[in-house]
């Protein structure tokens, strides 16, 4: 699983430097370019959809996903150098620019930047475009999935989160400690 997404990774960064940021790449980024293009795109399938270009791999890992006004949580099921398709409980809307953040245990972290390009009921497809980033992360990885919470202006220190008695539990409540006027970001100068 560490594997495949560090070459996703490094292909969408290599992507991205040409793409984006318009950066010459040298010979050694533009093989390695090449040879991760022939890689990602797996073999010839002539039942693969058309509009994909690359494989698709079924892999399972928790994801938090950011949007201009909420965040959510929910479970990465497939994932190709293209795309991936979450499990979520609160799907974005269709055009929808997305940070993902995709937890691969023990330690790592993905973030893709990209916009939801097809959504149901309980999924949605997201199309990866942008420059992605990695980290090591020193906190264990969370199994819990809940739905998106809307956010506020100075939200972080005036939230209380009623998670319910199970870990499989949605969140049930959220409230404001301090009450924010209608239209108003809650500050007082």
């Amino acid at each position: 699983m560490l594997e495949l997404m560090t070459l996703i990774f490094e292909y969408r960064l290599l992507r991205a430097k040409t793409d984006r940021l318009a950066i010459t790449l040298g010979d050694a980024e533009l093989c390695r370019l090449a040879g991760l293009e022939r890689l990602l795109a797996g073999d010839e399938d002539p039942n693969r959809d058309p509009r994909r270009a690359m494989a698709r791999a079924q892999l399972r890992a928790f994801v938090r996903y950011t949007l201009h006004n909420a965040i959510g949580a929910g479970e990465l099921t497939d994932v190709s150098a293209g795309g991936a398709r979450i499990e979520a409980s609160h799907p974005p809307a269709v055009g929808a620019p997305v940070l993902v953040a995709i937890q691969i245990p023990p330690a790592y972290e993905f973030v893709f930047p990209g916009s939801v390009v097809w959504r149901t009921s309980t999924a949605f497809g997201l199309a990866f475009d942008g420059i992605p980033t990695r980290r090591r992360v020193t906190h264990p990885v969370r199994t819990l999935v809940r739905p998106p919470v809307p956010l506020r202006p100075a939200f972080t220190d005036l939230v209380s989160i009623n998670d319910g008695d199970d870990e499989r539990s949605s969140i049930t409540e959220v409230k404001c400690k301090t009450p924010i006027p209608e239209g108003g970001t809650g500050s007082t100068s």
